[in-house]
Order: C-alpha cells, then structure tokens, then sequence
C-alpha cells in the first residue's frame, strides 16, 4: 500500500502508531505493549479513509470509526499469527532456562518442573542424595557435621543446575553428597517451615513436653496448613 507524502507526516505517523496499538490491545490485551513493536511495518499496511482520518484526533481514538481494507486485515491477522508462534517458541526457551537451575528455586516450581519425569515426593536431586546416604552413609561417623570436598559439592551442584544427572559411585564422599543435600535445603528462597509458621512451630515444639497430647495434636494441623510440596519434602526427609 503507497503512502501519499502527505500521510507520512510525522502527525500521521503518531496517529497510525497509536491506532495500531490500541487494535492490538483490543486483540491480544497482555501482549499489547511487546505489539508496538510491530507498529513501523503496520505503518505501511493501515487504510484509512478520509472520513475516518477526519473523525479521529490522537486525544480520542475510537476503533469502531476506522476502515481499515481486507488487505490489511489480512496482514494484521499473519503479523499476529506470527507473533503468537515466536512468543510460544520464546515462553518454552524462557521456562527451559529458568528452571534448569535447581538450586535457589522456588519448591513449588522445581516441583511442577520435574513432573515431566514422573511422580515424586521430592526434588530429583534430593532423592537421589538421601538414596545414596542410605546406602552408603548411614553407618558414617559425622554425617551432616563433617563438610564434604567444596570443589566437588560445587561441580555436582552446576551438574544439576546445568539439567544432568551427576551419578554418585563407590568413590564418592557420602560427606560431599550430604552437604550437596544441606547445601540445596539452604539455598532454598523459603525453607521448608516457611517465615510466617515458624513462630508457630517453634512455640508448639517448646509445650510437647509439658502438654504432650495437646501439642502432637496442634502440631499435626500446623504440617498440614504447610504447602503441599513443602509437607512432602519435610516428610520424605522425616521418613
């Protein structure tokens, strides 16, 4: 579509941008401000007619007063068409980078991350350490007090971080492997008793002993008032 000189104005241009942006809105809402960016090429597609440009003020735009032809309709719908295949193809690159780091994630988003590999009660990382402390370490004097070697906790968690699957053999430290464990519970941007119940736990832990049935009774309501993938690690773990 040629655009007379007159219609390149820069008024013309403003007002055809913000036409643009207000069609988009109307279309895709959320997506109307990545949108504009399409404005330049909607530049050369929109079709005003003269009635139209006269009943339009860049102060008021109203929609329902604009003609726009068939054939810039068309290219608007391929344009957003396209627009919705690269945006798909960008929210599945962006969900794949940020959750391929396991440690410092959110519970809730590791978890509903590696559901895609089945069932768990805890992150993957988790089971595996505790399979391998029960195997291996639960005779060990000093578990969890002794450190494990820092380069090799460091390389096992970018391992995870980086999506693989480090394997832990007969020549692994089970020290490293349990700070490896430690070191993922910590890191955690909200521990397992999150900072709103834990006044609550800690005030319920100092009366068991002096009201025991009572306070295993308040106790169990304050694990199940827990987040559900908070509870299922603090049990995998408890178990």
């Amino acid at each position: 579509v040629h655009l007379s000189e007159e219609r390149k104005s820069l008024n013309q241009l403003a007002l055809y941008n913000h036409l643009f942006i207000n069609l988009a809105w109307v279309i895709l809402n959320p997506l109307s401000v990545s949108l504009s960016s399409l404005s330049p090429l909607c530049l050369s597609l929109l079709s005003l007619s003269p009635r139209s440009l006269s009943s339009l003020s860049t102060s008021s735009l109203s929609l329902s007063s604009v003609c726009f032809s068939p054939f810039c309709l068309s290219l608007l719908c391929l344009s957003l068409s396209s627009l919705s295949v690269s945006l798909s193809s960008l929210s599945l690159s962006l969900s794949s980078l940020s959750l391929s780091g396991v440690f410092g994630q959110r519970l809730e988003e590791t978890v509903l991350y590696e559901r895609r590999y089945g069932v768990h009660m805890a992150p993957l990382v988790v089971e595996q350490c505790v399979d391998f402390i029960r195997e291996r370490g639960l005779l060990e004097v000093g578990l969890f007090r002794q450190p494990g070697q820092a380069t090799l906790v460091k390389e096992l968690q970018d391992a995870f971080d980086a999506g693989e699957k480090p394997s832990f053999d007969s020549s692994t430290d089970v020290h490293t492997v349990a700070s490896l464990l430690k070191l993922y519970l910590r890191e955690l941007p909200e521990p397992l008793v999150p900072f709103s119940r834990y006044q609550d736990f800690l005030v319920c832990g100092k009366k068991i002993s002096s009201e025991r049935r009572q306070s295993l009774t308040e106790l169990w309501h304050l694990l199940h008032q827990l987040p559900v993938a908070n509870f299922n690690l603090l049990n995998y773990i408890c178990q």
